[in-house]
């Protein structure tokens, strides 16, 4: 999606799954119900990711289209999120240095 200003950002709704300690319970549990986090992931041309956890898919798709909302009419990121290095790409360096 593109904002007011012309920037171009990709917003999604990423599944990681829980790790944990594999035990027969654990085992069965995960046969009955999958458990798993999920993660909106918010990116644009510059280097870096902004991502939320969000507990259950719904409220995972409600986040999904809060921020695409935000950002189409040229709000901020809401607040809450990490903010780290997308794969492959470096921190740029500084202009001062």
């Amino acid at each position: 999606m593109t904002t007011p200003a012309g920037e171009t950002w990709r917003v999604r709704r990423l599944w990681v799954p829980r790790m944990r300690g594999e035990t027969l319970w654990s085992r069965a549990w995960r046969r009955i119900r999958p458990t798993g986090r999920r993660v909106i992931e918010a990116t644009d041309a510059g280097p870096y990711r902004h991502t939320w956890r969000v507990v259950g898919w719904r409220a995972s798709g409600e986040k999904v289209d809060e921020i695409a909302d935000l950002l189409a009419h040229g709000h901020p990121l809401p607040a809450g999120h990490d903010t780290g290095l997308r794969p492959g790409h470096e921190a740029p360096e500084d202009a001062g240095s």
